[in-house]
C-alpha cells in the first residue's frame, strides 16, 4: 500500500470508529484489544458460538488470530467468518 492510501485509511478508522469482533486466544486478547482501540476502532471479544453469528451482523469487520487453535472456539471462527463473507464484511 502506499503511504498516501494508509494514511486515508487510518483516518477512515478514527472517523467512523468500526466495531471490530475479534476471535482470539487469551495470550493476545488484550494486545489486540489496545492496538484496535489505538488506531480509534471498538473491539469486542466475542468468541461464544451462541454469540458470533448475531454479533457479527452488528461489527464493522472481523479479527481472527488463529494461533492457539482450541476446539471450542474453532467453531466460533468458522461461522464468524462465514456470516462476515455472507455480510460482505
Amino acid at each position: 500500500l502506499e503511504p498516501e492510501s494508509l494514511e486515508r485509511r487510518w483516518r477512515l478508522v478514527h472517523e467512523k470508529r468500526p466495531l471490530i469482533h475479534c476471535i482470539t486466544n487469551f495470550v493476545s486478547m488484550d494486545l489486540m484489544a489496545n492496538v484496535l482501540l489505538a488506531a480509534g476502532a471498538s473491539p469486542a471479544m466475542v468468541h461464544s458460538l451462541d454469540e458470533v453469528e448475531d454479533f457479527m451482523k452488528l461489527a464493522s469487520g472481523l479479527l481472527i488470530n488463529m494461533g492457539t487453535l482450541s476446539s471450542d472456539w474453532l467453531a466460533s471462527k468458522k461461522l464468524a467468518a462465514k456470516q462476515a463473507v455472507a455480510l460482505g464484511k
